[in-house]
Parts: C-alpha cells; sequence; structure tokens
C-alpha cells in the first residue's frame, strides 16, 4: 500500500489535476500512510474529504405599482428581490488543496418601468419596458476541461430595453416584431482585482469588464402571417420569421486565466440571422392540415456554447469545442384533430 502510494505521488505531478478523480483523498492516506499524506505535494494535490451544511433564507418579493390614464394604455413599474441558494461542488476535486467545496446564493435586485398599449381600435399592442438588473453572488458555472465547478461572482449587472408589438396589417395579414437590448456585464470592480489580497480569486478576476455568456447586445425578431380562405373547405396559409443576434461571448470565461491577451479560441459568435418558413393548407376548420416547413434555412451553423477539451492542449494553445444550433432543417407535417 505505502508502495503504491509513493508511486501515485510521483505521478501525481506529471497528470496534474487528472489524477484526483483515482486518487484517494487526503484522509484515507492518511490513515493508510500518515507520513505520506504530510507531505506538501499530497497536502496541495489530494482531495479532501468534507462533510458540511449550508443554510441561507432570503425574502423574496415584488412591488407593482401601474397607472392607467386611458382604457388603452398601462404604464407601470416593479421592482422585484430575487434569490437562488448557494450549495456544494460534489466534484472529486472540490476540496483539493483545502479549498472550500461552497458557493454562496445569488442575490438580485431588478428595477422595470414600461408602458403596455393597444392601437388603432385594439387592432395593434405595443409593450415597452425598461429594466435595470443588479446582482449579487452571481453564480457562474465552468468547465475547465477537466471537472464543473460553480462559482460566485460579486457583481454582475443587466441593463436594458425590451419593446413587442403585433398588429394586425388586414384582414388576412399579421405581423410581429420584438426589440430587445441588453447591456449584461460584468462591471470593472467585480471582485477583488490586487493578486495580494487575500480574497483574490483569477479565474473571477478574470471576468471584471468582459460581458456575460450567452447575452447579446441585440435581438431582433420579425414575424409574419398571412391566411386566406380559397374555397369553402379550405384555407391557405404563409407565415415566416427572422431572429437576428448580435455578437456574443460563448464561453464561461473570456480569456485564459489572467492573460487578456490570450482569448479563447471560439469564444465569440459572430452576428447572425435564422429564419423559418412554414406554408400549407388547413382543411374543413382545422380538422385536417398540411404543412410544409423549413428551419434555419439558410443553414446558419451557430455556437450556443464554447468549452475547453479534456485533457488536450496547454495554456495559450488549450483544444476547443462548441455546441452548435441546428442545422438547416426542412419537413412535412400532417396534423388532424378529432
Amino acid at each position: 500500500m505505502g508502495a503504491g502510494a509513493s508511486n501515485f505521488l510521483g505521478f501525481a505531478g506529471v497528470g496534474l489535476n487528472c489524477f484526483v478523480f483515482a486518487a484517494p483523498s487526503l484522509e484515507r492516506l492518511g490513515r493508510i500512510n500518515p507520513a505520506l499524506a504530510a507531505n506538501p505535494l499530497a497536502q496541495a494535490l489530494l482531495p479532501r474529504e468534507f462533510d458540511q451544511t449550508f443554510k441561507d433564507d432570503e425574502l423574496v418579493y415584488t412591488l407593482n405599482a401601474t397607472y392607467r390614464p386611458t382604457d388603452a394604455i398601462t404604464l407601470y413599474g416593479s421592482f422585484t428581490r430575487g434569490f437562488k441558494s448557494g450549495g456544494f461542488n460534489l466534484d472529486a476535486s472540490a476540496a483539493v488543496g483545502g479549498r472550500g467545496p461552497r458557493f454562496d446564493s445569488e442575490k438580485v435586485d431588478a428595477y422595470e418601468i414600461g408602458l403596455k398599449a393597444e392601437l388603432f381600435d385594439r387592432r395593434a399592442r405595443v409593450n415597452m419596458a425598461l429594466f435595470d438588473q443588479h446582482l449579487s453572488g452571481f453564480q457562474v458555472l465552468d468547465f475547465t476541461g477537466i471537472q464543473f465547478t460553480t462559482f460566485n461572482v460579486d457583481k454582475a449587472r443587466s441593463t436594458g430595453f425590451e419593446i413587442e408589438s403585433e398588429a394586425q396589417v388586414s384582414d388576412h395579414l399579421s405581423a410581429n416584431l420584438a426589440v430587445t437590448y441588453t447591456d449584461a456585464r460584468y462591471p470593472n470592480d467585480c471582485a477583488e482585482l490586487d493578486p495580494t489580497a487575500p480574497a483574490f480569486r483569477p479565474n473571477v478576476a478574470t471576468l471584471c469588464g468582459a460581458s456575460l455568456t450567452n447575452a447579446p447586445d441585440w435581438t431582433i425578431i420579425f414575424g409574419a402571417a398571412y391566411e386566406r380562405p380559397i374555397s369553402d373547405n379550405f384555407d391557405f396559409f404563409l407565415s415566416g420569421s427572422a431572429r437576428y443576434e448580435s455578437a456574443r461571448r460563448t464561453s464561461t470565461l473570456p480569456t485564459e486565466v489572467l492573460r487578456p491577451d490570450l482569448p479563447l479560441p471560439g469564444d465569440i459568435q459572430e452576428a447572425n440571422i435564422r429564419v423559418n418558413l412554414r406554408t400549407g393548407i388547413d382543411i374543413d376548420n382545422g380538422r385536417w392540415a398540411l404543412e410544409f416547413w423549413g428551419s434555419n434555412i439558410f443553414d446558419e451553423r451557430i455556437r450556443n456554447g464554447a468549452f475547453t477539451v479534456p485533457l488536450r492542449g496547454a495554456l495559450g494553445n488549450r483544444a476547443r469545442a462548441s455546441f452548435v444550433s441546428d442545422p438547416a432543417t426542412y419537413g412535412v407535417t400532417v396534423r388532424t384533430r378529432f
């Protein structure tokens, strides 16, 4: 047992974090070989056992105020105090080196003011909102290429506006438009930035000044639908939608830790537009329907998440992979109603 443990420690220097998934805990090694468990390398790299509890509470509430200057217009304002409980990272490496496996609760103060209006004899509807969200203890889930870990960022903020509208343009044509602008970011002072401070955390400091993951500045959605009877029992319909997104980040971290000159490959998804179409006929007031449809018809390949490939590459040259959205897809649907 002692010789095996010695060989294991020798291999630890080569395997770095990888070996913790097959390694004994420091406490178990201490029961086998106390002297070996006192080795600084074992103290620094071996996983630790922990038996802890987490308890937290928060008053969650929403305050609303509304005002209706006319029957067609509503003004409102709201404040919401939100809360997400903390917990523990249960990965085998969560307590390596004696670090705490716990992550704290997340809280948000969300402010919103807006307007809801019905126009043109209620043939059109418009909703507008301004929002500002202040998040503290923001929980971030990161895949390092070896393990998943959740950690807290002291501050995050999301500010912007939304406009939603729909209109019955004619007896047969309707349309909708939604525009969202969001400035979702980690403030420059989102964490302790002094490397000599006890509270300094390199992975958190790297985020300060970056935008949040998968949070484009602009999102615009336009859709239209045309429906028209072609006989007593047949109705023709044609609808389409287009979704525009500005460039956004796809990784948890924007760069190598504390290396702003080394952006992570694949982190930025460029601006893109996805278009969907659907057409067909409706028979006997919806009893039967035949539809021809296409999703993402221009075959935009869009990254929804980028991550480090396990055990491939080193700092500045790490292998990366991405999850991508569905390619162009076409189909035929036959529906009936009993």
